[in-house]
């Protein structure tokens, strides 16, 4: 596997000023920004999870919305496979945008709720010219819904039809349709019910492994976060206070912050969670249905 970093962010800052109002222009008064994010830099290697943790307002979101391109940045560099996305050509900007995409926190918003599933995951499909007959959509989508652990009569189904989890899944399915490369995973398990967060973990584990796919994932719960993650960047209003694997900054984490953080979360949890990873990858070429991972229990305990 490739240890050439396929996202690079560099000395990325992001400042929120809110709106003035009236009252505050006739009165001459500034309004006070927020320092979202100041000067974080890290990179992932394709093929490799980078989690980013910190508590509700350390910058984590921002960071993921900022190199998805939703947000602009105020200063900094975003490389997506050497590539500066600022300086990049419109065509070339497409194109590496179609290698990005985001798993979203709630799945019971991010699907369009007038739309049949079919018409969700083929979207893209048709939206960035990688198919356009309708018989190859349909295998096409077919496809992705049994890939997710669905069945493909179900694109004829709305959303409101699905669990929480299933609805995750149809989202990582149409993630999966634009044939992403970097895919953004911001809290995906969080809003979901504690027995299926860890059928959505280790579905994405799998599809990673198949796939080569390199994610950023975004989350506090730590337990989440030792299953998944190789490497990890610990945020604290906004500033990156320290970074480094998985092993060393759960084995011997050396700052203050980040040894509060673990100290939040039950040992046993951790230790859960390494021991599901471990069985993962001692567990050869199982399905994801029969493959040793998370238990519900393991992933229940957030701080």
């Amino acid at each position: 596997m490739s240890t050439r970093p396929f996202l690079r962010v560099e000395a990325l800052t992001k400042l929120f000023v809110p709106r003035q109002t009236l009252l505050g222009r006739l009165a001459g008064r500034q309004g006070r920004g927020v320092l979202a994010l100041d000067d974080v830099s890290f990179s992932i290697p394709k093929g490799r999870t980078y989690a980013l943790v910190g508590e509700s307002g350390s910058g984590k979101s921002t960071a993921a919305l900022l190199v998805a391109g939703l947000i602009q940045r105020d200063r900094g560099k975003i490389e997506i496979d050497g590539i500066d996305l600022a300086e990049a050509d419109p065509a070339t900007r497409r194109a590496l945008r179609r290698r990005v995409q985001m798993v979203f926190q709630d799945p019971f918003t991010s699907l369009n709720p007038r739309w049949r599933v079919g018409a969700i995951i083929s979207e893209p499909l048709q939206a960035l010219g990688l198919l356009s007959d309708r018989q190859a959509i349909a295998a096409r989508v077919a496809d992705l819904l049994s890939r997710v652990g669905l069945d493909s009569a179900d694109a004829a189904r709305f959303p409101h039809e699905f669990s929480g989890g299933q609805r995750q899944r149809i989202a990582i399915a149409r993630m999966l349709a634009a044939e992403a490369e970097l895919v953004i995973c911001d809290e995906p398990t969080s809003a979901l019910d504690v027995s299926v967060q860890a059928q959505i973990l280790n579905l994405m584990r799998d599809l990673q492994e198949e796939l080569g796919l390199t994610y950023l994932f975004i989350s506090h719960n730590l337990a989440v976060v030792r299953f998944m993650a190789d490497d990890i960047g610990v945020l604290k209003a906004g500033r990156l206070v320290e970074a480094g694997t998985a092993e060393a900054i759960f084995g011997d984490p050396q700052h203050s912050y980040t040894l509060a953080l673990l100290a939040a979360v039950p040992e046993a949890s951790v230790e859960a969670a390494v021991a599901a990873r471990q069985a993962r990858s001692g567990s050869g070429a199982s399905s994801m249905h029969s493959r040793p991972g998370l238990i519900a229990g393991q992933v229940a305990n957030e701080f």
